[in-house]
């Protein structure tokens, strides 16, 4: 007999997890069980329905009754499926005809899930096993495969066939299977982990397990291997290991989120739909919320699922800032995603605009203006200077001392830009893009990077986006005299080469660093004013002007971390947010340029609004007190400062997580939550194992418990 559940299953009372007896499966025995498979261990329609006609298959062949092609028998419980899911839409109903369908369906329940061959009984050459299958046709079906019961008995009797003795004196005895020996289970939380990370199926994970086993010396016939065992195992595998991940979530103070959408096919249609990969950070911290479908791509959807998630997790106390791409469903005054999530929280956050997009928003107006009509992804120049590479002498490249303009407009900054590329190459750089924009800067300047001189092959241009777009323009520049231009392109080449080594440059490596940010900015604007190519400094400093963020009066206080800010300064700055200002300053002000022209510093920024971010990441500000020489031995200035050097101003994390569902949309599961619990196991999973060294790897694992 089948174990049955407490569930209430509409019209079935219950699901069925497995199939016993030893009858053919009726069909609320097959039903029953595909419900399970589907509900409960979360397979599609499809794989529910697939992997429940190959285990009622077994019993027909231990009864030697040819059956129907294995799509057919698909389909039969597929059409039971939908005809129940069509009932219990309608169950509400009380009319005659639907109580008469609902009536029909369930008496239907213990009779025979014939999937037996249309020609079966002619096909069938042993005359009890035609005997067999019609009386498991009948109500009841009476009858065990392996046991002939007393009428089947009488009739061979009469037809003078020879009887077998049976022990039983029941014709419904059910009789027990031989027990089998139980098989050894190969799968690992870890293991299952590696085969999701690798976005190897299930199907394709049996070829690996196989031969891998077999080459270890296993014998793989006592090993629990085969697409449904694994592909039930990672389903619950993943469940589990989310839940885990929620439940035993420790979160710090002072969290920020960041969330950047993504337009990307559904997962079961060729429609696209919006998705929001969800983050937090902190101190030693970073977690995958989620990455939700939304309706709508608004700021008001955005809002509504980044507060959903947070709610979820727990952390609304936690949550002090918000780190987002400056766009308008973003940053709107009335319908902005940030302002919303403020309503939804009811509590005031900092707003962190991500730098680098604010920097890709400068360098990309400088690109415009010097390339105009070539603002697109693909742009034909780039193009063509890839196509053209494998032409390129790599020893015969120009520098800018070749060149007297470009070695004069950089004689003052060479040596400082070539000191802080040699210190910033020094330390390990997020990414292999970062690394070569300071040695192709090195190399345009006229110095050898340590690694020496070598120029990567031009690459993608969706990757790094505008990153990309002044590698490529520095390479061209590099190797002019080898790649036809026409006079404009190889002005604005050259123009858009110089400002991103002699701008951005420094801008772009030093964005990540909080602390930095508010002088950062001030310096940079000076910078654009002041720069020789008057037209890359009037629209680059427009931009700028449009997102000072950091020189907010809220954010300016960031300064007081910055070693380089003077104490001088500091003080002016102190002196300054004892200053009477409005109750709900601008968190994007606008500022006139005579604040970067004139001999005033960051004070000028500072008001009583200075002291907000104290408020809300909870500082003490007693160092205050003291004279700014004195803080760095000031034990609540260290604490204060260890907290702001946490906070996140670049949105990389949420570009990372977009990454993540790029890559994972669409594969190895079409169900929406396994998706959710998918993507925090990679997510966790290169976190554990960042690098995939024998050395990294058994270091990870060392310190990593994996359960079977």
């Amino acid at each position: 007999m089948e174990t049955r559940s407490n569930d209430n299953v509409y019209l079935i009372k219950s699901y069925v997890p497995e199939i016993l007896g030893a009858k053919l499966p009726s069909y609320y025995q097959t039903f029953g069980y595909f419900l399970h498979l589907h509900k409960v261990e979360k397979m599609t329609v499809r794989e529910a329905s697939k992997l429940t006609i190959n285990v009622i298959m077994e019993f027909w062949k231990k009864a030697s009754i040819p059956t129907r092609a294995e799509q057919h028998c698909i389909q039969k419980l597929e059409s039971v499926f939908y005809e129940w899911k069509g009932l219990q839409k309608h169950k509400s109903r009380s009319g005659e005809a639907h109580k008469k369908q609902e009536h029909e369906f369930v008496s239907h329940l213990e009779d025979l899930f014939d999937i037996a061959h249309q020609d079966a009984l002619t096909i069938i050459s042993n005359p009890e096993d035609r005997a067999f299958l019609l009386r498991q046709r009948e109500k009841g079906r009476p009858g065990s495969i392996g046991v002939r019961d007393k009428v089947t008995e009488r009739k061979a009797r009469a037809a003078g066939e020879p009887v077998a003795s049976s022990s039983t004196d029941s014709a419904d005895c059910i009789t027990k299977p031989v027990p089998k020996k139980a098989k050894t289970d190969v799968l690992t939380t870890g293991l299952m982990a590696a085969l999701d990370r690798t976005q190897t199926s299930s199907r394709n994970a049996v070829y690996v397990l196989c031969e891998t086993a077999s080459s270890l010396g296993h014998n793989v016939d006592s090993l629990n291997i085969s697409r449904n065992s694994i592909h039930r195992a990672r389903c619950k595998a993943r469940t589990i290991a989310a839940s885990h991940l929620k439940s035993e979530f420790l979160s710090v103070n002072h969290l920020t989120v960041h969330w950047d959408g993504k337009l990307l096919e559904d997962l079961t249609t060729r429609e696209h739909v919006d998705r929001l990969p969800i983050l937090i950070s902190g101190v030693g911290c970073e977690q995958l919320l989620a990455v939700p479908k939304l309706s709508s791509g608004t700021g008001e959807s955005q809002a509504t699922a980044v507060v959903n998630e947070i709610k979820q997790w727990g952390i609304e106390k936690q949550v002090v800032a918000l780190c987002f791409d400056t766009t308008s469903s973003n940053t709107g005054d009335k319908q902005g995603a940030c302002v919303l999530i403020q309503q939804m929280l009811a509590k005031d956050l900092l707003y962190l605009a991500c730098r680098h997009h604010i920097m890709e928003l400068i360098v990309g107006a400088a690109f415009d203006q010097m390339l105009r009509g070539s603002s697109s992804p693909d742009i034909s120049i780039f193009k063509r200077f890839k196509e053209h590479w494998k032409f390129i002498d790599r020893d015969n490249y120009q520098p800018a001392e070749t060149d007297p303009f470009i070695d004069n407009l950089i004689a003052n900054s060479r040596n400082e830009l070539l000191e802080f590329a040699r210190m910033q190459l020094e330390e390990q750089q997020p990414r292999d893009d970062y690394r070569e924009f300071l040695e192709l800067s090195m190399i345009y300047l006229g110095q050898a990077p340590s690694r020496g001189i070598h120029f990567q092959s031009p690459g993608a241009m969706h990757r790094a986006r505008w990153l990309a777009k002044v590698l490529y323009s520095i390479k061209m520049w590099l190797f002019r005299a080898q790649f036809k231009m026409t006079q404009s392109e190889l002005k604005g080449i050259t123009a858009v080469a110089a400002f991103g080594v002699l701008v951005y440059l420094r801008v772009w490596i030093t964005a990540p660093l909080a602390i930095n940010a508010p002088l950062n900015d001030f310096l940079l604007m000076r910078q654009l004013l002041e720069y020789p190519d008057v037209n890359i400094s009037s629209v680059t400093s427009k931009k700028l002007g449009l997102h000072l963020w950091y020189i907010s009066e809220e954010l300016v206080a960031l300064a007081l971390f910055d070693s380089r800010v003077p104490a001088e300064t500091k003080k002016l700055m102190l002196a300054a947010m004892e200053n009477a200002a409005p109750e709900h300053p601008p968190k994007r002000p606008r500022v006139e340029t005579s604040a970067f022209t004139n001999s005033k510093g960051l004070e000028q920024f500072c008001t009583a609004n200075s002291m907000t971010m104290f408020r809300l990441l909870q500082l003490q500000t007693s160092f205050m007190s003291k004279d700014p020489s004195e803080w760095d031995e000031d034990e609540t200035y260290q604490c204060a400062l260890r907290t702001v050097k946490g906070l996140a101003v670049v949105n990389d994390r949420a570009e990372r997580g977009v990454a993540l569902i790029q890559d994972y949309n669409k594969k190895l599961t079409k169900d929406e939550e396994q998706l959710q619990f998918m993507l925090h196991v990679v997510s966790e999973h290169r976190r554990l194992f960042p690098d995939c060294s024998k050395s990294g790897l058994m270091m990870a694992m060392s310190s990593t418990p994996t359960t079977p």
